[in-house]
């Protein structure tokens, strides 16, 4: 990418490197979500705290 292209395009810079970054995030915002339901129904009270405790450290 050519430094000239994005000092005039600068929205369009901006745009191109943080949509990607904010889909990611929703992204990772329903796994965990999605991981919560399934492991609080499934497994139980231990299990989600267990989560809660790791997730951290991922």
């Amino acid at each position: 990418m050519n430094i000239n292209w994005i000092r005039e395009n600068e929205l369009k810079a901006i745009l191109q490197f943080s949509v990607p970054s904010i889909v990611a995030m929703l992204l990772q915002t329903a796994i965990t979500i999605t991981d919560g339901y399934f492991t609080g129904n499934f497994v139980g009270e231990e299990g989600y705290m267990e989560i809660d405790i790791c997730f951290p450290l991922r």
